[in-house]
């Protein structure tokens, strides 16, 4: 399968099951996130959340395990696998949540 078949199939999971997510919720989803306490990305996120506050989240799945969290107010989003990979949206990923909350 090619890059754009599997950018096409995560598109679809991504519109079907985007949802807005409190705050509070993706602070309790941190263990999920991060494979272990000392992640060197846990704290960025921490103080992220910190920062905006007051936006709106959406936490989409991509299929095949992958989870996205993305605030919509400064278009900044990251990919994680619970416990496993994780790393920022890049901007096709970006256009991908931004479409999806557009249409929600």
């Amino acid at each position: 399968m090619d890059l754009d078949s599997i950018m096409e199939t995560r598109r679809k999971a991504v519109m079907e099951s985007i949802q807005p997510i409190p705050i509070e919720k993706l602070e309790a989803m941190e263990t999920q996130i991060f494979p272990y306490f000392e992640h060197h990305w846990r704290e960025p996120f921490e103080e992220f959340l910190k920062e905006n506050k007051g936006c709106t989240f959406y936490h989409a799945s991509a299929g095949e395990g992958i989870q996205i969290v993305y605030c919509a107010a400064k278009d900044k989003g990251m990919w994680f696998v619970p416990k496993g990979g994780l790393g920022p949206l890049q901007p096709r990923g970006l256009q991908i949540m931004k479409e999806a909350v557009e249409k929600k």
